[in-house]
């Protein structure tokens, strides 16, 4: 692998004939790990954590364990999820997946309903239209129900979660 950060990932595999040989199981590695960089910076403490339903816990993998699984196309029991370390020095995957998921879809997917952020409740906000005309007679302040556009709503709806 040439570069590991972001959307400029670039696998370079030197053995060609194993590459043309194994061209598929390449390909697949080649996408869960890109997709695991994506937003990733090099100061980055995210991992992958399996979360079991059934028992409630969770556990980190190993990123070479997971790849292999892929590379093989061997079953992974339980869900897999990208989460970003909470503590500076140690890793705790319970609390970091807890952190780094959304409670609505944790709850929708694997009926564990206190396990998540309540982001849903972020969303939660009032929106005032900024006047920039000078006109006189319009008050800068008036709440509105009418958005400027859908990419201004969805804007203000990505700042309120992320803060």
């Amino acid at each position: 692998m040439k570069s590991k950060y972001g959307t400029e990932t670039c696998f370079d595999f030197f053995d060609e004939k194993f590459f043309n040989e194994n061209v598929h199981e390449c390909c697949r590695v080649a996408a869960v790990y890109a997709f695991f960089l994506v937003g990733h910076t090099q100061e980055s403490k995210t991992y992958i954590v399996r979360y079991n339903s059934n028992t409630h816990e969770a556990c980190e993998v190993e990123m070479e364990k997971l790849l292999s699984d892929v590379f093989y196309n061997r079953n992974c029991y339980g869900s897999l999820y990208k989460v970003k370390q909470k503590d500076e020095v140690k890793r705790n995957p319970m609390i970091d997946l807890e952190h780094s998921v959304d409670r609505t879809y944790m709850t929708n997917r694997h009926q564990s309903q206190f396990l998540g952020r309540d982001l849903l409740s972020r969303f939660r906000f009032k929106i005032k239209k900024w006047d920039t005309s000078d006109n006189d007679d319009v008050d800068t302040n008036d709440e509105c129900d009418q958005y400027t556009t859908e990419r201004d709503l969805l804007a203000i709806q990505r700042n309120t979660v992320l803060n």
